[in-house]
């Protein structure tokens, strides 16, 4: 063994807005299962807004006493400028939190290189340092397939591809999970102004920033894919239940109206309530 141990520090951010007051235990159970799974350091940001209560943070700061994670807050202050470019159905069905990421390239130091982000729906039942160490050095981004979406579906992808101007609908990515390069981001684009940019010229864009990340990297074959059980759908599992197995669960907001609810009798929903529990159990 070395005499020097290389301490690892591996950066996570989710994006968040709470304006019925309890989203945000979604998002703790995730950051409960995250820390559970990972012995290394984690540095967590949180992407907010003025709809995070002072009680949501606090119980949300509770859960870096008993882990390796430290918990920071950063707060977007303004939403007039996307409301100017993006269809406010749009923002509606998606909600604010999904366009933060669009500040993801402003908002961190510059010594801060690197980022995975997790959408607040999502459990983490795997050693998060395997994606993190996935190779960026010629990739700005990287994500799963959005098999959900365009499994076996034609008409899905050609009703998306006649609406945007993705060009390869093949390779079109969901970015509940994503990876970044941010010194490359940093370098190569100016994320938000290509995106605001990307949503004057696509005004019927359905699916918001993913739309806009998949035009502004796929479009520039600077996207990776990263392998699928990164980004499991719990919704198309349920369809033929199996066992759990190492990766990342997505909700992709259908627990959205039942966070309190163990709404069903399986291994997905009891894997969630693990860890919900657990977040709850700090309050």
């Amino acid at each position: 063994m070395s005499i020097v141990e290389v301490i690892r520090m591996i950066n996570v951010c989710y994006a968040l807005t709470d304006v019925d007051g309890t989203y945000y235990e979604q998002l703790g159970a995730s950051i409960i299962s995250l820390c559970d799974k990972n012995k290394d350091n984690i540095n967590i940001f949180i992407i907010t807004d003025s709809t995070l209560s002072n009680a949501a943070q606090n119980h949300l700061l509770a859960i870096s006493k008993y882990t390796y994670c430290s918990i920071n807050f950063i707060y977007i202050n303004s939403h007039e400028e996307l409301t100017k470019y993006v269809d406010p159905q749009c923002i509606e069905k998606h909600s604010y939190a999904t366009m933060y990421r669009l500040y993801i390239d402003q908002i961190f130091p510059e010594y801060i290189d690197k980022i995975i982000y997790l959408d607040a729906d999502t459990i983490i039942n795997c050693d998060i340092c395997n994606i993190w160490m996935t190779d960026l050095e010629d990739i700005t981004c990287a994500a799963v397939l959005d098999l959900n979406i365009f499994r076996n579906n034609e008409a899905w992808k050609e009703w998306v591809k006649s609406i945007t101007d993705i060009k390869n609908m093949d390779a079109y990515v969901n970015a509940g999970v994503l990876i970044f390069n941010l010194d490359r981001l940093r370098k190569k684009y100016h994320f938000y102004d290509d995106a605001m940019n990307y949503f004057k010229n696509n005004p019927k864009s359905f699916f918001g920033d993913q739309d806009a990340i998949n035009s502004i990297f796929g479009n520039n074959n600077d996207l990776k894919i990263l392998p699928y059980e990164y980004n499991q759908y719990v919704v198309e599992l349920k369809k033929n239940p199996t066992s759990l197995s190492d990766g990342i669960y997505h909700w992709a907001a259908i627990r959205s109206k039942n966070k309190h609810e163990k709404i069903g009798n399986n291994i997905y929903d009891d894997l969630y309530w693990t860890y919900y529990s657990k977040f709850m159990e700090l309050k």
